[in-house]
């Protein structure tokens, strides 16, 4: 399977954060090697994809906390949903919900080759148990005209 696009799993973290995310924070919400990111963060700074804030001029890079710039967010969004259609035909999207929102334990415990990407909502369906069950499998989510699912 082949592995996941750094350059579109760092913008979309950066484009889904309440406020601007730290080098660390990138690495732990994408699940991302540390080592991989700095020549990937400054190639996106060198095409204007992303900056630092100024308070973080000096700091080394794992220092710093990025944001896009507002005349790039339309090419970012572009480029991240182009991406979710791209993993979405290859059956490589996960949408997870309850306790799999949860970092450490989606990364460590459930599945530790997984990368979040974006929050989401799926409008129109419904998470339904039928039955008592630990299978997650065995937990359709259901069309629903009037169900709200919020996710990652």
């Amino acid at each position: 399977m082949p592995d996941i696009d750094r350059p579109i799993t760092i913008l979309s973290i950066i484009r889904e954060a309440d406020n601007a995310p730290s080098f660390q924070t990138i690495v732990n919400r994408g699940n991302l090697n540390a080592e991989e990111l700095p020549e990937v963060i400054e190639s996106l700074k060198k095409l204007g994809l992303i900056f630092s804030l100024d308070e973080d001029a000096g700091k080394p890079l794992t220092l710093c906390r990025f944001l896009t710039p507002k005349e790039a967010q339309k090419a970012v969004d572009q480029m991240v949903a182009d991406y979710l259609i791209e993993l979405a035909g290859e059956g490589r999207l996960y949408f997870a919900y309850g306790a799999n929102l949860n970092p450490d334990r989606m990364y460590q415990e459930r599945c530790p080759g997984s990368h979040f990407l974006c929050r989401a909502v799926l409008e129109g369906y419904r998470l339904v148990f039928n039955r008592q069950t630990k299978q997650v499998e065995e937990s359709p989510v259901l069309k629903d005209p009037l169900g709200i699912r919020s996710g990652a």
